[in-house]
């Protein structure tokens, strides 16, 4: 059903349309006498369109389809004009109405004239606005592809981006892996090797190539382990697995290297369950045979050392008891050296010592006997000082 305002100053003829429109059941016609009032009343949007008579007193029809079009009310608009009106319905088509009428002639014609333009004017309404709809829901799945396409691109540009970067990442890998003496292997769970570096020919004898994709039924099968030294990386490869991610130390253990001499490799092995789309065992590890050797010297040192600090010692312990025994000596020469020069000096004789052509030492008797004050004056003296010759 087409829902139809009429607005005309002539209630007859606004009855008499709502009666020829209504009869068909096609039409619901709801009638105004005024422009004003009628624009006041917010049900105006609920019609599918409006018939307006021009001449009428207050607002005439081209001031109220001007003031339709101005509130950007879409409805379709029909126009009643008197005849030999021109200009009227040229003023009334350049404002947006979307048909005139003329009044006069034949009723039943003319609101039949009237239902088909109506008809007409609703019909190509509701198809521009069903024609919007589709261009703007179009518009709007343009813009959400452009949205896509630029987020798309976007989400390329960082592909391309980490690429290149996993690029960089791989190489400077390879590079680091290549270029230091330390080994580094990967091995996936069932045991093929996936990488070693070249660092293993350096390190066993062994080249890196001829052992890419195959498989061992254990680490020590590729190390060449030495006997018992296997479960040493057995059991880190065990405590590994249940530390994702997380390296786990390998202690020093012993390899034999193509010609049969003993390496020995300590480093870390790490379980990844699956990272950067790397899934086994990472095995890290460096050469310290010299650090070993280094290590064995210098405990071969340390125990000759240890025997000279015994052998010292005794000898310490021999020094200290002929120490002991001298300074018992020396004890007794000074104590007999006291008893002489206590003798020495009390006996009542005097006593001279002439060693090496001078006097050496004198007593008190001697300086008083040859009148003498002071010993230092005596001891300058010669024989014939105090002997003169006869």
């Amino acid at each position: 059903m087409i829902s139809i305002l009429y607005v005309d100053d002539e209630p007859d003829l606004l009855e008499l349309a709502q009666i020829f429109l209504e009869q068909t059941a096609e039409f619901r016609v709801r009638t105004s006498t005024s422009a004003e009032e009628i624009l006041a009343n917010p049900e105006i949007l609920s019609f599918d369109a409006i018939l307006s008579d021009y001449q009428m007193p207050g607002m005439d029809g081209i001031a109220f389809l001007k003031e339709i079009r101005k509130r950007s009310f879409d409805l379709p608009f029909i126009l009643f004009t008197g005849r030999g009106r021109e200009e009227v319905v040229i003023e009334a088509l350049n404002n947006g109405a979307d048909f005139y009428i003329q009044k006069g002639g034949d009723p039943k014609a003319q609101f039949a004239e009237l239902a088909n333009k109506v008809r007409y004017a609703v019909r190509r309404k509701r198809a521009e606005r069903e024609l919007q709809k589709k261009s703007d829901e179009l518009n709007a799945s343009y813009e959400q592809i452009a949205a896509n396409e630029e987020e798309l691109r976007q989400q390329l540009d960082e592909l391309t981006v980490k690429q290149e970067a996993l690029k960089i990442s791989e190489e400077k890998f390879r590079a680091f892996t290549e270029n230091v003496p330390d080994l580094t292997t990967i091995s996936d769970i069932n045991g093929n090797y996936q990488y070693i570096s070249p660092s293993i020919q350096r390190i066993t004898g062994q080249n890196a190539n001829t052992l890419l994709g195959k498989n061992y039924t254990g680490v020590s099968s590729f190390f060449g382990i030495i006997g018992e030294d296997e479960e040493i990386l057995l059991a880190s490869g065990r405590t590994a697995l249940g530390k994702p991610v997380e390296p786990v130390p390998v202690p020093p253990f012993r390899v034999r290297d193509v010609q049969g001499g003993t390496v020995f490799i300590e480093g870390t092995i790490t379980y990844l369950p699956d990272v950067r789309g790397i899934r086994g065992l990472l095995f890290h590890g460096r050469d310290i045979t010299d650090r070993i050797r280094a290590e064995e010297e210098i405990n071969r040192k340390n125990q000759e050392l240890r025997l000279s600090y015994e052998q010292l010692t005794a000898s310490e312990e021999e020094l200290r008891g002929q120490y002991e025994e001298l300074a018992l000596s020396e004890k007794r020469i000074r104590e007999s050296e006291e008893k002489f020069r206590t003798l020495f000096e009390k006996i009542h004789e005097a006593l001279i010592i002439y060693t090496e052509r001078r006097f050496t030492d004198c007593n008190q008797r001697a300086l008083e006997l040859f009148g003498y004050a002071s010993k230092e004056e005596f001891l300058s003296l010669v024989p014939k000082d105090i002997f003169p010759p006869v």
